[in-house]
């Protein structure tokens, strides 16, 4: 007779050294259940660690090649800046390579550190009158949209070519580009695509959507009146060549 067993992945609750929350009065949410905090542990697929009056105060983000479980302020830093409706466009290889270059950043530290503060005095994530980790988590969204900009984990201008119509999207950077298009070493024409807006919903609802793409991507089309072999530059400024595309972007942003 064989028996099988349900694999129930858990982890540790990580809270600050002096924290007034009792871990034991702690419950992990996820979609479908619920885990009771034993032992500063907890039991399940994932990912929200809510106190007795149902307020979230930690969160988590699964993703691959994160081995434990752990729910801490950095997990909860990680999970708010990948549940903005922006990251959900990005590619899986693209999320985790947002993942690995904005743990390294700064403010992502500072993130960090408010969401500390946060656990220390056992204060609800989503407290509307936190301006303080709400700024935080906003300075790192930017951040995160500036990595976006430089094409550390994705494309930031998408190019779709139907027939002689060329439309250039800004994929979600907060940030102007300059195209260039160019046949036989001659400009044929330049023009600019606009900063994808990134706006502040209500500090109560920052977790979910605080940073979002304000009427949707901007995007620019453009005909090409013949036949031939073009040559396209897409420049933001944030390295300057010869092209003058480059300094125009620079004034821009």
């Amino acid at each position: 007779m064989h028996t099988h067993s349900h694999y129930r992945p858990g982890g540790k609750v990580i809270l600050p050294a002096g924290s007034s929350i009792n871990p034991a009065s702690l419950s992990v949410l996820s979609v479908n259940e619920v885990s009771k905090v034993m032992d500063g542990q907890y039991k399940m697929d994932s990912l929200s660690p809510r106190n007795a009056n149902d307020e979230a105060l930690m969160m988590r983000y699964n993703y691959p090649g994160n081995e434990n479980g752990d729910i801490s302020a950095q997990s909860t830093a990680i999970a708010l800046l990948m549940n903005m409706p922006a990251v959900q466009t990005l590619t899986e290889q693209a999320k985790l390579s947002l993942i690995k270059n904005i743990a390294s950043s700064p403010d992502f530290t500072s993130l960090v550190g408010q969401i500390s503060t946060n656990l220390m005095s056992g204060r609800e994530l989503l407290d509307s009158t936190n301006k303080e980790l709400l700024n935080a988590f906003i300075k790192l969204a930017v951040t995160a949209s500036n990595l976006r900009r430089d094409g550390v984990f994705e494309q930031p201008i998408l190019i779709h070519k139907a027939g002689n119509n060329v439309v250039f999207t800004n994929n979600g950077v907060a940030a102007y580009y300059w195209v260039g298009i160019y046949k036989d070493g001659n400009k044929i024409t330049s023009f600019s695509i606009e900063a994808a807006k990134l706006i502040s919903s209500s500090p109560q609802d920052f977790a979910m959507d605080a940073v979002d793409l304000f009427g949707g991507p901007p995007s620019v089309t453009y005909v090409l009146k013949e036949n031939g072999e073009y040559q396209i530059y897409i420049r933001s400024g944030r390295k300057l060549d010869n092209l003058v595309e480059s300094r125009l972007a620079l004034v821009q942003n």
